[in-house]
């Protein structure tokens, strides 16, 4: 039996989507640097389709190629200071996403990318289930990294966060946050592009399962937000509908109902408004995880010096690794955080070079819509550039994008 060349394509554009949105998956740690399965298929993966279709995408022609040429810009003049593997990691998932454009635009249809999302959507529920059937039936051995801290981890992505006595879930993600953008990314792209609305209900029940499971209030945020957008309501319609959220908030607040996540929503809303000196401090007594996604950029901001040179072509390739985990964790050198793109990025690459791969995002990936605004904006303040997550929703933003302007084309045409 004779597999065509678009089977083949389809096939190893699947694998590479597939692991690309496992970000719990890990194969080998060297030198203290955590070696992906999904970089290790997709290496393999450039190779087999160059020599599969006999091409190599032009690397020239695309956005990714300029951002590519900042990066060597900015690591030569910060060539003392920068990590030679977070440069290869960069260059890495730079030429993957002008493969995956390659790829999809020219051998992947319509209903193969669908099927794909579905496999990927329903792994996601799958493991969610049996994991917790298996805290259920309490069969799940906890550990932490780390002695003494109070988030302890299990198999398939099961977290027990013992300061809360809560079990929350992240499937073949790594934390809950980043489990509910790929799940909703998923949905969004799925909703454009199948019509039936039987099998549209059923994702959206399963959507709503896993946000609830995962308790992340970056989720929550989305779901409201995608609701709302399907909408596709007037002035008046939006105005009622922010009247109804308030009075929906104000009941929650007074008869203290509602999810662990719901619960730190409220809470997060009335530290926005009450206008607190101490709001840093406050954020991370009510909500840890929003405390380190918020803070590092509180702290870049207070430090901007506009004559410094650095502050436009940045510091050097994960320079911004030991400087904000001194920042964060003074009195623990053993600590070590691994900030998000807003301003890890921008510490790392300057103000022009975060600016060039957002303009690349807006102009060749993402629509101006809310929502996509809106996902981009929470991506960039959970994920950095060198992240699967950011990848990911990057990656599928694309595809959307393509098929909508493949469908326009189409009507304009008939």
């Amino acid at each position: 039996m004779v597999i065509s060349r678009s089977k083949l394509n389809t096939f190893v554009f699947g694998i590479m989507m597939f692991l690309l949105a496992t970000t719990n998956l890990f194969f080998v740690e060297v030198a203290s640097v955590k070696i992906s399965i999904y970089i290790l298929f997709a290496l393999f993966g450039m190779f087999f389709l160059s020599l599969l279709n006999n091409r190599i995408p032009n690397f020239y022609s695309d956005s990714a190629f300029l951002i590519l040429m900042f990066m060597i810009i900015s690591s030569v003049i910060n060539f003392t200071d920068l990590k030679y593997t977070s440069v290869i990691y960069s260059f890495l998932f730079l030429v993957l996403f002008i493969y995956y454009k390659n790829t999809h635009e020219i051998y992947v249809s319509k209903r193969q990318v669908v099927n794909i999302l579905k496999a990927i959507f329903y792994s996601y529920f799958i493991v969610l289930i049996i994991s917790q059937i298996l805290v259920f039936f309490d069969l799940v051995a906890l550990k932490t990294e780390i002695q003494g801290y109070y988030l302890l981890h299990g198999p398939l992505g099961i977290i027990y966060d013992e300061s809360k006595s809560l079990y929350r879930y992240s499937s073949l993600s790594s934390e809950p946050s980043y489990a509910c953008i790929i799940v909703i990314v998923i949905y969004y792209l799925l909703n454009n592009l199948i019509t039936k609305r039987k099998e549209k209900l059923i994702l959206m029940s399963i959507l709503f399962f896993m946000v609830f499971s995962f308790k992340s209030t970056i989720g929550i945020i989305l779901i409201l937000v995608l609701a709302i957008s399907f909408l596709k309501l007037n002035y008046r319609q939006l105005f009622y509908i922010l009247i109804t959220s308030i009075l929906l908030i104000l009941i929650i607040s007074i008869f203290e109902i509602g999810t662990n996540s719901i619960l730190r929503f409220k809470k997060l809303l009335s530290l926005l408004f009450s206008f607190d000196g101490n709001f840093l401090q406050n954020l991370n007594s009510i909500d840890s995880s929003a405390y380190f996604r918020v803070a590092p950029f509180f702290y870049y901001i207070e430090k901007i010096d506009f004559l410094d040179l650095h502050f436009y072509l940045g510091y050097g390739a994960n320079a911004s690794q030991s400087y904000f985990s001194r920042l964060l964790f003074p009195n623990h050198p053993e600590m070590i955080f691994s900030p998000q793109f807003l301003p890890g990025f921008l510490y790392d690459y300057g103000f022009f070079g975060a600016l060039l791969v957002v303009y690349a995002i807006f102009k060749k990936v993402a629509r101006r819509s809310v929502f996509e605004i809106l996902l981009i904006l929470l991506t960039l303040l959970n994920s950095n550039f060198n992240t699967q997550l950011f990848w990911f929703v990057v990656t599928c933003l694309f595809i959307n994008k393509a098929f909508l302007l493949k469908q326009l084309s189409h009507e304009h045409t008939h």
